[in-house]
């Protein structure tokens, strides 16, 4: 059993089976119980804004219902429903990576469909990198985790890539509802649909190309062959900056 959750928490999971989930980069916990995924991390500005996010986007029915949570020392407790269907991540989906790039361009769709004028949701580009800062000057980016296929040599330190995305950042014109992490493991789906979207503390309003960015990345690391990543971008059909894709990719660098 899981050691040291408040009572309350702990009152939602006492009678169900637990396990870890160990997919993913992200610093929290996350436990898969049943029907409810138990969720904890040290207070940050990331778990928080997930929290605020799972409230705002619950009547639009794309993520999952946050049915509780608590902060206690420094840490905070969420309990949310578990979405229909498995990540795509999961062999279930990768087997057919056909219908796997219809569900990511669709969960994309649903993303981008969303109206913004009405979303309070205020988590742009500027934060990101004001993010970034932070997290390089708190010595919580190592450039020994750098992907050299995104670095290229150009880098040697966060403090160069910060600095070349302040000097580069694009002005974006077409804000969308973003994700901001599009990875195969934060979209869940059965094989008919796309059911919901996951681990949320990076959605804001970018471009296009942040997600688009980090989905074609997770396509070739998940599928290992660049003919989906080719196949990904053709089924999208939409004008593609490949500089913007680059930028995208050496921020998330930066996380």
């Amino acid at each position: 059993m899981i050691q040291g959750l408040p009572k309350d928490i702990y009152e939602y999971i006492k009678n169900k089976a637990c396990h870890k989930v160990t997919l993913g980069m992200s610093t929290a916990s996350v436990f898969l119980c049943d029907d409810i995924v138990l969720k904890m991390d040290q207070t940050s500005y990331e778990i928080s804004h997930e929290i605020d996010v799972l409230r705002k986007l619950e009547p639009l029915e794309i993520t999952p219902r946050l049915i509780d949570f608590i902060e206690e020392k420094s840490m905070i407790y969420a309990i949310i429903q578990k979405l229909e269907g498995e990540d795509l991540s999961q062999s279930t989906h990768l087997k057919d990576p056909i219908r796997l790039i219809d569900l990511l361009i669709e969960g994309l769709h649903i993303l981008w469909s969303i109206p913004t004028s009405n979303l309070d949701i205020n988590y742009t580009l500027d934060d990101k990198l004001k993010e970034a800062e932070k997290r390089i000057n708190e010595g919580l980016v190592d450039h020994n985790d750098f992907d050299e296929s995104i670095i290229k040599n150009r880098f040697s330190s966060a403090h160069e890539i910060l600095q070349h995305l302040k000097t580069h950042q694009p002005i974006i014109k077409d804000l969308v509802l973003s994700h901001g992490d599009y990875c195969l493991p934060n979209i869940c789906a059965t094989h008919k649909k796309v059911t919901g979207f996951i681990d949320l503390g990076r959605v804001g309003l970018d471009s296009k190309h942040q997600d688009i960015a980090l989905c074609a990345r997770s396509i070739l690391y998940n599928l290992e062959d660049d003919i989906y990543q080719k196949m990904f971008y053709e089924k999208l059909n939409i004008p593609i900056d490949f500089d913007l894709i680059d930028y995208y990719l050496l921020l998330d660098e930066l996380f």
